[in-house]
């Protein structure tokens, strides 16, 4: 293969070691037990992860203890907006708050203050008035055809 179908980061390697003889890249023999091999990998992973395609990176997070707790708030947000059928951009939109936080509460990363707590329970509670606010948006965007 050629070097112009490498990533610049590759190829910039390549260039540093023809350049520096001496320096070779570490191997997996030289760090000993601090890499696993690549069986010991693959036997700790689920049947869900573990790829058809060796050179592909897995998408499934069923790994224990890596999945984050969701706050029982957010899963009753997230339930109502689903029973909506609205987007995240369209729910968060009628709360008042930016896609990516909701985003971030729905995925886990993040979790929402006590105000927030208060907004999401309150859109759980009282889907009619959500959904009121989603038609209410819904007209501001068009404009009046006469």
């Amino acid at each position: 293969m050629s070097d112009k179908h490498l990533s610049y980061a590759d190829r910039w390697m390549l260039n540093y070691e023809r350049e520096h003889q001496n320096v070779s890249r570490p191997t997996h023999q030289q760090y000993g037990q601090q890499f696993p091999d690549r069986q010991t990998i693959r036997a700790g992973l689920s049947p869900a992860m573990q790829s058809n395609n060796p050179g592909s990176a897995c998408l499934w997070n069923d790994i224990p203890g890596l999945a984050t707790e969701l706050d029982p708030v957010v899963e009753s947000a997230i339930q109502t907006r689903k029973a909506l059928k609205l987007t995240q951009e369209s729910f968060s939109r009628c709360l008042g708050i930016s896609a990516k936080t909701l985003r971030d509460w729905e995925q886990g990363r993040r979790h929402p203050s006590g105000a927030a707590v208060t907004l999401l329970a309150w859109a759980s509670l009282q889907p009619e008035f959500v959904r009121e606010l989603h038609r209410a948006s819904k007209a501001r965007q068009r404009p009046d055809r006469q």
